[in-house]
């Protein structure tokens, strides 16, 4: 299955966890799955129970989303290993000979995915990052868009599990707002 279109992923981390527990933000593939396996099976929404995910994705095999976006992110991990001097080296087929191009770096990324894989769950499109449940994220930013600009709704916010409600405080503020470390 080749890419049908140029949609991209974003990665959203929460800073919060990161500095609680001194870690760095992840600068490689091989930095996510460690946070992911580090955050996987924990509890980072602070309910009591160690059972939120070090990664949620965007949607997950069997999802009944869109199942079509899968083989997507499996190119967004290869391409960083096989496609380094840009769109002239090619990425599927070497651009002067049209042999294809499967190598280490296919066989990199499926490994990475086997690791995230077994540590995630469906992000954006279910409650789990709202809720506070995911380390890190990856989506396309509409995805997020539904999440963080929502405001009329919440946006971001802890939500009853029954509803769907925005859950708030005894001034009406949404509970878990993201803010920056200014306080904007």
């Amino acid at each position: 299955l080749l890419m049908a279109d140029g949609d991209f992923f974003v990665p959203l981390v929460r800073i919060d966890l990161l500095e609680r527990d001194g870690k760095p933000l992840p600068h490689t593939w091989e930095d996510v799955v460690e946070l992911a396996k580090f955050y996987n099976g924990t509890d980072l929404n602070d309910d009591g129970v160690a059972d939120d995910f070090g990664f949620c994705i965007y949607p997950r095999t069997g999802s009944g989303f869109n199942d079509a976006w899968i083989p997507e992110l499996m190119y967004s991990t290869w391409a960083t290993t096989d496609q380094t001097r840009g769109i002239q080296e090619g990425f599927f087929f070497d651009p002067e000979t049209f042999e294809p191009r499967i190598g280490n770096g296919f066989e990199h990324a499926m490994n990475v995915w086997r690791d995230l894989w077994a540590r995630s769950a469906d992000g954006c499109i279910t409650s789990n990052f709202v809720e506070g449940r995911c380390a890190i994220g990856l989506a396309p930013p509409g995805c997020w868009k539904g999440a963080f600009v929502n405001s009329a709704k919440g946006g971001i916010a802890w939500r009853n599990k029954t509803d769907g409600s925005v859950l708030r405080d005894a001034d009406g503020e949404a509970l878990w707002r993201p803010r920056m470390k200014d306080g904007s």
